[in-house]
């Protein structure tokens, strides 16, 4: 079964979609309540979790149509299968979004674990990716984890009855425990270094409140993305 999709989103992205448009077709022949389903779960995982500027607007749309045009009905054990393509195809639109963001040079995917609810996990997860001190420190190659301690912090308040005590790690090396650093060798450093260099970044945060999780994909904010927002008069 073939899907098409196309997307066009550069600047002022932000969860909720912004600015932003998608279309998906697939000729298989689905009702439309299935479909509206599997679109609305594709989009929850996909651009209602990506940020490039944490800006909203009025003009975004994400529009799906099965027009059932293959002639194959499909039977109750293919749907499953056809909705984690759709959700696939769409989170790879979406990065690809990120990854095209004015002046974007590096692709955070950021894991929160450990939180209250999923409510809080999703706060959590946007006050870091839309944090302009920590998308300026991802520009620079800096890891430090302290402006993504604050963010989180900043956000959790009144709701910890004691000092914020989460883990993080980058690319998968641990560098705080505890909210306390972790000792890093020449060769830890290295590998760090390297990380942060890279296209795409791995981010988690164990906030040691409870089990829930969420994740947002976010760039950083570059020289690139000021000189093409302050010369552009609307």
């Amino acid at each position: 079964m073939r899907f098409g999709f196309a997307a066009k989103g550069a600047g002022m992205i932000a969860p909720n979609m912004a600015t932003m448009l998608c279309f998906v077709t697939c000729a298989a022949a689905v009702s439309a309540r299935a479909w509206q389903t599997m679109m609305a779960a594709a989009l929850e995982a996909s651009f209602n979790r990506i940020t490039v500027d944490g800006q909203e607007s009025t003009n975004d749309m994400v529009l799906g149509i099965a027009n059932g045009a293959a002639g194959i009905r499909l039977a109750d054990s293919d749907l499953e299968r056809l909705s984690e393509t759709l959700e696939a195809g769409m989170l790879a639109m979406a990065l690809a979004v990120v990854a095209d963001g004015e002046g974007a040079t590096t692709t955070v995917r950021l894991q929160i674990q450990g939180a209250c609810d999923r409510a809080e996990a999703q706060r959590v997860a946007r006050a870091i990716a839309d944090s302009t001190l920590v998308k300026t420190a991802i520009y620079g190659h800096d890891a430090n984890w302290g402006r993504i301690v604050q963010s989180a912090g900043m956000v959790l308040g009144a709701d910890c009855l004691g000092p914020l005590l989460c883990d993080l790690a980058l690319a998968g090396l641990k560098v705080a425990d505890d909210c306390a650093p972790v000792r890093l060798d020449e060769a830890d450093e290295s590998y760090l270094r390297q990380a942060m260099d890279a296209p795409e970044l791995e981010l988690s945060v164990d906030l040691h409140r409870g089990r829930a999780s969420s994740v947002v994909y976010f760039s950083e904010l570059t020289h690139d993305y000021v000189r093409l927002n302050a010369g552009a008069r609307t």
